[in-house]
């Protein structure tokens, strides 16, 4: 009998030791620590679709980058916060009025927040290559960027605190409007091809008011997840 009690340890210790190597693996493949990748505004981030899918783990924690493969460079240059739409300087009254339309009469006053953006095609692909000669060419679409709100312990609060509703590369209004603005963030493939950079503006109605000094991150993709971003210096104007 005292023989058989003095194996019962190595046995529990066995058991204790094959539980954490499994945890440990799964803890792996799910991707558990969902580590985010964020930069300071002037610095640029490399946006790799293969990269992504490869650090997804088993839940899927990936930015879906709305490209079919590749690496796309991108670089925040400055944010400017405005009380009001009506403050942004440039605009033009077909502008103004499209963007007054994008937000509901219970919102109006909301702040606005502007973006200076630089994006550079390093080796990305936009489109399915598999697809056929007849269909139409897919668009790259520029409105995957979001504004998420930090708090002071440095983690994101879920939820983005503004939507995308500027982008000042658009096509002309006249030609938006047969097909109802459906077209707004479009960029034309061969406008943004391998090598190719894009410096453009992108502009949010934010849900929440916001102080030069919080700490906003421009979350990268269209899934829910914050995995890439860039931390954004707002400066009220």
């Amino acid at each position: 009998m005292t023989g058989k009690r003095k194996k019962i340890p190595i046995i529990t210790a066995a058991i204790v030791v094959a539980a954490l190597s499994v945890t440990a693996c799964f803890f792996f493949l799910c991707g558990a620590d969902k580590t985010k990748t964020i930069v300071q505004e002037n610095e640029y981030i490399d946006l790799d679709v293969e990269r992504d899918e490869e650090t997804k783990g088993m839940f899927g924690y990936t930015a879906a980058f709305p490209w079919y493969s590749g690496t796309v460079r991108a670089r925040a240059l400055s944010t400017e916060l405005y009380d009001d739409v009506t403050q942004v300087p440039g605009l033009s009254d077909d502008e103004l009025s499209y963007l007054q339309s994008q937000s509901r009469e219970s919102e109006s006053g909301k702040s606005f927040m502007l973006v200076c953006m630089e994006l550079e095609n390093i080796s990305a692909v936009l489109s399915d290559p598999r697809r056929s000669g007849d269909e139409p060419a897919d668009v790259f679409l520029i409105n995957f960027f979001s504004p998420v709100l930090f708090d002071e312990h440095g983690r994101d609060t879920a939820h983005p605190i503004g939507e995308c509703v500027y982008f000042d590369r658009h096509e002309p209004f006249d030609a938006l409007k047969e097909n109802h603005n459906k077209g707004y963030f479009r960029v034309g493939e061969k406008s943004f091809q391998q090598g190719a950079s894009l410096a453009f503006q992108l502009g949010f109605y934010l849900d929440e008011k916001i102080s030069q000094g919080d700490s906003v991150v421009l979350k990268i993709g269209v899934s829910d997840q914050m995995k890439y971003g860039i931390q954004l210096t707002p400066k009220r104007k």
